[in-house]
């Protein structure tokens, strides 16, 4: 339930959190209690309202997030709640007011690798294609399940069995969910299980209509071999239509290492298996993106790493992933080498072909980072997007730059420099952007800081995306654990 939280309100409550965090780590009281908590507080004030460009250009918005977490033990039972103001709209950093939100409240109890959980909860059964409930704050993915969770865990054995209603953070609506999973490994070698999940809906008719997920894995390890296999079926109604839909889906992964290389596989080929808010089926790029939201695709990654001394070391991964059946066209194909010499120094670089029907993105970026003793740190990472569009817009580059500098765990600074040649009815940000941001690490609590232009565009995570807009202002983060 969401109820008005008044702005200034919610600033004494920060004080006084601020104040609160710089004490002790723990709280621990009589017998067995103690109580742990962090909090993480946001504020963002827009220079240009960009996400809602029918407002005037002069408009200005002050928003605020803030997540307390707090869990409370006893023994073997734990409960903890996720207590949230945050901003309404579309866009986090776009909103016009802050509402407050219970968003996690549970209560649970383990012991001997058994454990229950009822309340909120997430929940990944083996790669994703039956159950991928999971937080990510970075991406903004947040899939919740509220309910009853029980789980065993043993040397030769592991379940799990999930009851209640699971929501997507980008949508209103709500599944019921019933189902469970388990995995046998007698041997030590060889692994076997299962999995089964059924989802209940009203349809636009009022009718409940019921989908069916089942599926099965295999696992395989000895020595330097891991050998995993996963094939999943769906049968039911498509969630919210009327029509009946059918689809599978596998997901085949291999790997072999030796004293210097390594060799890794991944391939999947699904149709029909994505459920919003429920499922993902996991990508096979460093992008951790899957296509087409992940309904139809097949794809699969290659990777070596080489390791001939001690101090230097070599990853080269090429990955490559087009729809299937019917429906929108892409194709991606997406190519990344790694290395790290004399131990500490790093460089990334990687290169992506992104085709759809209407455009073909291109997308070059780079990092490099090179250690001056042990304390100091510099960096320097660059990106460049080229945009080849059939209609409008056509063709335009966007360009960023960043220098950064970190000394030990203390402090990080990093600045942006970046050029877009976008035509202008169509640009979110000016020609020229540059920004600074500066991170402070204190004992218990990191305060970031950032002032200037930052573009938007779409962010993954396990085959999960979801689209930040641009920002142009100024961001402060203060994270406090105590």
């Amino acid at each position: 339930m969401k109820r008005p939280f008044p702005l200034k309100l919610t600033s004494v409550l920060f004080l006084f959190l601020l104040v609160f965090g710089c004490g002790p780590k723990v709280f621990a009281f009589d017998g067995d209690w103690s109580v742990q908590a962090t909090n993480s507080f946001e504020y963002y004030h827009l220079k240009e309202n960009i996400a809602f460009r029918f407002l005037p250009q002069e408009a200005k918005e002050d928003s605020i997030r803030n997540r307390l977490i707090v869990d409370f033990l006893f023994g073997d039972f734990y409960a903890g709640v996720w207590y949230e103001i945050a901003p309404t709209g579309l866009f986090s950093t776009s909103s016009f007011k802050e509402e407050t939100e219970l968003r996690q409240r549970y209560f649970g109890w383990h012991q001997n690798g058994l454990e229950i959980r009822a309340g909120h909860f997430n929940s990944t059964f083996d790669r994703g294609l039956v159950l991928n409930a999971f937080y990510d704050d970075f991406a903004n993915v947040y899939r919740n399940i509220d309910g009853i969770n029980v789980r065993y865990t043993s040397e030769w054995l592991s379940g799990e069995m999930v009851g209640g209603r699971i929501s997507d953070e980008s949508s209103a609506d709500s599944l019921s969910i019933r189902g469970g999973r388990a995995s046998f490994n007698p041997f030590g070698l060889l692994s076997v299980g299962g999995a089964y999940l059924r989802l209940w809906e009203r349809s636009p008719l009022g009718e409940m209509k019921s989908t069916n997920v089942r599926q099965g894995n295999w696992g395989l390890s000895f020595g330097p071999v891991d050998l995993y296999g996963e094939y999943a079926r769906q049968g039911g109604y498509y969630m919210s239509a009327l029509l009946p839909v059918e689809g599978d889906g596998t997901y085949l992964s291999g790997s072999l290492y030796g004293p210097f290389f390594g060799v890794t596989a991944e391939y999947k080929n699904y149709i029909h298996m994505q459920i919003q808010g429920v499922n993902a089926p996991p990508p096979v790029n460093h992008f951790q993106r899957s296509l087409n939201g992940g309904w139809n695709e097949i794809g699969w990654r290659l990777a070596a790493t080489l390791t001939p001394y001690r101090d230097w070391s070599l990853e080269v991964d090429w990955a490559n992933s087009w729809t299937r059946g019917e429906g929108p066209i892409y194709d991606e194909q997406f190519v990344e080498v790694r290395g790290s010499y004399f131990q500490d120094n790093v460089l990334r670089a990687s290169y992506d072909r992104h085709k759809e029907q209407d455009h073909l993105e291109h997308w070059t970026d780079f990092t490099l980072y090179y250690y001056l003793t042990r304390k100091n740190t510099v960096s320097i990472s660059g990106l460049h997007k080229k945009y080849e569009g059939s209609y409008f817009p056509k063709d335009y580059h966007e360009k960023d730059l960043t220098l950064g500098f970190s000394h030990s765990n203390l402090l990080v600074i990093n600045l942006t420099g970046g050029r877009n040649s976008q035509p202008g009815q169509f640009r979110e940000l000016p020609e020229k952007t540059a920004s600074v941001e500066l991170t402070l690490k204190f004992r218990n609590n990191d305060l970031t800081i950032f002032h200037g232009d930052q573009r938007g565009g779409l962010v993954c995570s396990s085959g999960v995306c979801t689209f930040q807009p641009a920002f142009r202002g100024t961001r402060v983060s203060f994270l406090s654990r105590f």
